[in-house]
């Protein structure tokens, strides 16, 4: 379960005077982790979950699942004019 609140892409140039493209985006993700074991943990890391524009990643994370549980893990993802060159 996700949703993208807004999406922004524009070119423009950064403080040192270079061409980009400019990113701003707001993005939210749901992870429902369902860990049956009895013994074992669950380690979740990237390149799972990674948000990606083009080849340069933008965001990422890294969860624990506890043993014997279901988790619910609510990322929320946000930036402003970031210059993605």
């Amino acid at each position: 379960i996700g949703g993208i609140g807004g999406f922004r892409l524009a070119e423009g140039v950064d403080g040192s005077g270079a061409s980009t493209k400019i990113l701003s985006c707001n993005c939210s993700i749901d992870l429902i982790i369902e860990n049956k074991s009895k013994l074992f943990g669950l380690h979740i890391n990237p390149p799972f979950i990674q948000l990606l524009f083009g080849h340069l990643p933008f965001a990422g994370g890294e969860v624990y699942g506890e043993s014997d549980e279901t988790t619910i893990f609510n990322f929320k993802i946000g930036t402003r004019n970031k210059a993605m060159y």
